[in-house]
């Protein structure tokens, strides 16, 4: 299995997990948040917990040096930003039982 070329650099996944875990908490505190911005990823800023997974998933690809774990994070990203796929947040009011 290949692996990312990066050597002591792959700590740097440690911040993008942690990011990632604080915006999808941050987004299942205050349901129907967004974050305003207007770039080449506005369709994920839209559905913050949908990026916190993906901030989780390209940290952990660092992390492990994981080549099919980046290309698949990134497969998202590009997959959502041309509309190949659909990306919505879950409901948890059926799950957790949550009344907003």
């Amino acid at each position: 299995m290949p692996r990312l070329p990066i050597g002591g650099m792959r700590f740097l996944g440690l911040p993008l997990i942690l990011a990632g875990a604080g915006l999808a908490v941050w987004a299942w505190r205050t349901p129907g948040a967004t974050v305003q911005y207007n770039g080449p990823f506005a369709h994920m800023a839209r559905h913050p917990a949908t990026a916190g997974g993906v901030l989780v998933l390209a940290g952990a690809a660092l992390l492990t040096r994981s080549v099919v774990l980046a290309a698949y994070s990134a497969g998202l990203v590009v997959a959502s930003g041309n509309g190949s796929i659909a990306i919505e947040d879950p409901d948890l009011e059926g799950i957790l039982g949550r009344r907003r």
